[in-house]
């Protein structure tokens, strides 16, 4: 099974020319870092962290000699581990208002240890009953709790092309309404009933260390529901 993933992997870096580099070859002030905290509010938080040498566009920053990635939140503390392309660990924190510190330890530069963020408050989707019609139904997306957050509102389905909106910081009013002719159906679908999904994000952005030369550090609510639609 390793040896199918270690081949699996070279055979992407092969056709994408993604490549690594030894963080002991860049300066942490070279380094375009991307953090993001995820929940979906079963009691567990997801973090990711992507580090990029600033100007590369397909190299990423393998950290080396004892170099590390760390996460603490409400008191537990844990590292990122490497997945090839990305840092990953898990912490079973996922109430709003928790802050996560993601900090960077180096051996061979400056270290960045001041990343913070906070987890915006979490929701619930309301379940849609029944059937919509593309073509003469109002579809209500709507959630039980409002906060001052940027909202991303995803509909997904093979029957379907890829809609989403973003409701700016202060626009959460807890819905978001699609009305007849917004949801577009495709050329290959007969009419008959469809399953959709929708992908909710209330998303908060933090201060990520000054020592990075770009990037940032977001946290995320993320909720999902199903609904179904005829056309």
């Amino acid at each position: 099974m390793r040896s199918l993933t270690l081949l699996a992997l070279a055979a992407l870096t092969f056709t994408t020319g993604c490549h690594g580099v030894d963080s002991h070859e860049v300066d942490t002030e070279d380094i375009e870092a991307h953090l993001v905290v995820s929940t979906d509010g079963r009691g567990e938080a997801d973090i990711v962290a992507e580090l990029k040498p600033i100007g590369d566009g397909f190299g990423f920053v393998d950290l080396v000699g004892g170099e590390t990635l760390r996460v603490r939140a409400r008191g537990l503390e844990t590292t990122l581990h490497s997945r090839w392309l990305d840092y990953h660990a898990e912490l079973p924190v996922d109430r709003g208002g928790a802050e996560f510190q993601i900090r960077l330890d180096r051996q061979f530069g400056t270290p960045a240890p001041d990343s913070y963020v906070e987890l915006p408050p979490g929701f619930e989707l309301y379940r849609l009953p029944g059937i919509y019609s593309l073509d003469y139904d109002i579809i209500p997306i709507q959630w039980d709790r409002v906060a001052n957050d940027k909202m991303k509102i995803e509909i997904e389905g093979h029957c379907i092309d890829d809609f989403e909106r973003t409701l700016t910081p202060g626009r959460d009013d807890g819905a978001l309404i699609v009305y007849p002719g917004r949801l577009h159906p495709r050329s290959d679908w007969d009419g008959s009933i469809c399953e959709l999904e929708v992908t909710a994000e209330r998303i908060r952005a933090g201060r990520l260390d000054r020592h990075f030369a770009d990037g940032g550090i977001i946290a995320k609510q993320v909720r999902q529901m199903r609904f179904y639609v005829e056309w």
